[in-house]
C-alpha cells in the first residue's frame, strides 16, 4: 500500500495498481502526474491570477494556469502553488475546456467554502503550453485572459 500525503497532515491511501493507473492512465492524459494540494481558511480568496482556457473568439483551447501569485494572499503564504501550474480541478469541478472567466468563477466559489482542493500539473507538458500562453497573450494583453481570484473583499477582480 502507498501513502500520498499531499497536505503534509491527511493521508490517502492507493494500492499499487491504483498509484500506477492515477500516475501513467490517468485522466489527465498519459504521463502526467497530479498533484494534490489543499487550502483552508482561504474565504477571501487563494490570491492567484490564472491564464488560459478556451479563447471564445478564435477558439484556441489552452489549460487553465497559474500566472501569477500575489503577495499577501494564501497561496503566497503557503508556496506550494508555482506560476505555471496547470489547474485541472477545483474542489471536483474539472477545468479542462472552460473558459478563463468560468475557471475564475469555479475559484471564487469554491472559497466561499473555506476549503479549497486543487489538483494541479506541474510537468514539461504544462510547462511548455504555459510558456506558449505566455508568448502569445503575455502580461501586457487587453484579451482578459488572465484573472484573480479574490484576495481581500472588496473593488474590482479582487471580489
Amino acid at each position: 500500500m502507498s501513502y500520498l500525503n499531499p497536505t503534509g497532515s491527511d493521508l490517502e491511501r492507493f494500492d499499487g495498481l491504483s498509484l500506477i493507473y492515477w500516475t501513467l492512465m490517468g485522466p489527465y492524459g498519459m504521463d502526467r502526474t497530479v498533484h494534490c494540494v489543499d487550502f483552508y481558511h482561504c474565504a477571501n480568496g487563494l490570491g492567484i491570477k490564472v491564464i488560459g482556457g478556451i479563447r471564445e473568439f478564435t477558439g484556441e483551447e489552452y489549460g487553465v494556469y497559474v500566472k501569477r501569485i500575489l503577495p499577501g494572499g494564501i497561496a503566497y503564504a503557503d508556496g506550494r502553488l508555482q506560476p505555471g501550474d496547470q489547474i485541472l480541478e477545483v474542489n471536483g469541478d474539472s477545468l479542462i475546456g472552460v473558459t478563463s472567466e468560468r475557471a475564475v468563477d469555479i475559484l471564487r466559489s469554491a472559497s466561499a467554502t473555506s476549503h479549497m482542493r486543487l489538483l494541479i500539473a506541474r510537468d514539461d507538458d504544462a510547462r511548455r503550453e504555459f510558456s506558449e500562453l505566455l508568448e502569445k497573450f503575455g502580461s501586457h494583453s487587453n484579451t482578459g485572459s488572465a484573472r484573480s481570484s479574490p484576495v481581500l473583499y472588496g473593488g474590482g477582480e479582487h471580489a
